[in-house]
């Protein structure tokens, strides 16, 4: 018998770049869609990191998942501007993200949209429209940057959706107490 898991992680960035200021914003309420989102704080998973990267450290007793995501949506911002990123006040992530270790041809193009273009150019339709083609109504166009965060037509915005059904030759057992994802209890499979 092989084992099923959906993995579904949307992640979008905006980049706001223009002449006078430089932002970059990630998965912040105040800047995002929440449809249909289960939505937890990663700083409140007091035993699990989220990563944009692959070089982040497992500390003992930790898991560190990685947003993909996030690199995709960041890697096709770079293809945009035609060059990698960088920023006046570079946080710590840019080098290691310009570093693109994690790329759409690591998977399957069924699996996932990435996209990043301006907001003159309708940025946020091909978002939906790209995802409903590719996806239909399996996918809810999760975390797509609000266009009052990026108002000006020269604004990127970068976006990317991975959605992954895993399969493992052995079989895990489904376990009887639901794993906590923020305020929500989730079911849950593993080793007791």
């Amino acid at each position: 018998m092989k084992v099923f898991v959906k993995v579904v992680l949307p992640c979008a960035i905006a980049l706001v770049l223009g002449a006078e200021f430089c932002r970059v914003a990630s998965s912040y309420d105040w800047g995002f869609s929440n449809e249909g989102l289960l939505k937890a704080n990663a700083d409140d998973l007091s035993a699990t990191r989220v990563s944009a990267h692959l070089e982040a450290p497992i500390p003992a007793g930790t898991n560190v998942l990685l947003c993909g995501s996030f690199q995709l949506a960041w890697n096709e911002a770079c293809s945009l501007v035609g060059e990698d990123l960088h920023f006046v006040s570079e946080p710590e992530i840019v080098p290691l993200l310009n570093k693109k270790r994690f790329r759409k041809e690591h998977l399957d193009k069924a699996s996932y949209v990435a996209i990043a273009d301006f907001v003159g150019n309708d940025v946020h339709s091909q978002i939906r429209k790209r995802l409903g083609r590719k996806f239909g109504r399996a996918a809810t166009p999760t975390l797509i940057p609000s266009k009052s965060l990026s108002p000006r037509s020269q604004d990127i915005v970068a976006y990317a959706y991975l959605s992954k059904d895993l399969e493992f030759e052995t079989p895990f057992e489904r376990l009887d107490a639901p794993l906590r994802f923020g305020e929500a209890e989730v079911s849950c499979f593993g080793f007791e």
